[in-house]
């Protein structure tokens, strides 16, 4: 079996392409989403306008979710010290990850922190 790539992915490219480009790229690829970018998404749900409207859209998928606590990445890696990893699958099959980092060392710019992780 060929071994999958990991892809980070930020808010923009999730708002963008919503769920159905999260299931093309998680036939390839391990997909990950830090608590950065789901604070993100969370806040630009209220926005107005079509950004807000696909914000609330991945929220209304993401809400039936099996979620699962992981203590070593896909590819066997274990985590760092204060890091929690979900697994979350979907009814329609789409598995991503979540992963939650207690501290950050950055702390203002949330690119940084996602780059941290």
């Amino acid at each position: 079996m060929k071994k999958k790539h990991t892809i980070f992915l930020d808010t923009s490219t999730i708002i963008g392409g919503g769920i159905d480009f999260l299931e093309r790229t998680s036939k390839v690829a391990n997909l990950f989403i830090t608590d950065i970018v789901l604070q993100e998404l969370d806040g630009l749900k209220n926005a107005e306008g079509d950004t807000g409207y696909k914000a609330r859209e991945i929220y209304r998928q993401f809400a039936p979710v099996t979620t699962k606590e992981l203590y070593e990445l896909p590819n066997r890696t274990e985590l760092k010290r204060d890091d929690t990893l979900f697994e979350m699958t979907l009814p329609s099959g789409l598995v991503f990850y979540t992963i939650h980092r207690n501290k950050y060392k950055t702390r203002d710019i949330n690119d940084s922190k996602i780059i941290e992780v």
